[in-house]
């Protein structure tokens, strides 16, 4: 039998990141996708779009627009996309968690929902706002927006601002990544690391969803 998560009552929201917590990933995917019918190695795309400071973070720090980006990217395939072709292919990375889904529909009513989310315009506007749960969360956090990226504290402090009135230690945040788990942490937010396999979704309806 696994364990209960560690949390501390009473919880008054949960706060969810978006990849690998609402939908798993794969951003290889997408580089392939970007790659077809060119000479382009999607690994090299991959690693040239994820490198620090690199194209992807200055995207979804809102330091560049879409149509910035499609062009950056562009270049580095050898290939003009309009932008209806490229968002298709810049979005095929994500496949939904149901698990994730049953979660947030047990939750919802009863705690405050957010989302706070390492993202992009392009992918707010083809994916995240068109996920079925978005409608059920009371607000939302996104680093293009803010203009800082997780582990930064100023993203972790615009969710705090928009809490309502909640105290950080009323928070459990979740996330997939331990570096930002410890990040929130660091905000006197409650954080639990998110894991693929869905023993965290299936214990939190349990301790959450029953109250």
């Amino acid at each position: 039998m696994t364990q209960e998560p560690a949390i501390r009552l009473p919880v008054r929201m949960v706060l969810f990141d978006y990849g690998n917590v609402l939908e798993f990933v794969d951003h290889r995917r997408s580089a392939g996708r970007l790659c077809e019918g060119t000479g382009c190695d999607p690994d090299v795309l991959l690693r040239r779009f994820l490198e620090p400071r690199g194209p992807l973070e200055q995207l979804e720090t809102g330091r560049i627009d879409g149509d910035t980006f499609r062009r950056i990217a562009g270049e580095a395939i050898g290939k003009t996309f309009t932008e209806a072709d490229f968002l298709e292919r810049f979005n095929d990375m994500f496949v939904m968690r149901h698990d994730t889904i049953a979660l947030m529909k047990a939750l919802h009513g009863r705690y405050r929902l957010g989302l706070l989310s390492n993202t992009s315009e392009p992918h707010f506007r083809a994916t995240i706002s068109k996920h079925p749960c978005f409608g059920l969360f009371d607000q939302v956090t996104l680093s293009f927006q803010v203009g800082a990226q997780k582990p930064d504290p100023a993203i972790y402090r615009d969710a705090l601002e928009k809490a309502a009135g909640i105290s950080a230690e009323q928070i459990l945040y979740l996330d997939d990544i331990p570096a930002y788990v410890e990040a929130a942490r660091n905000e006197g937010m409650q954080a639990l690391v998110y894991d693929r396999a869905g023993e965290v979704a299936e214990q939190l309806r349990a301790v959450l969803g029953r109250r």
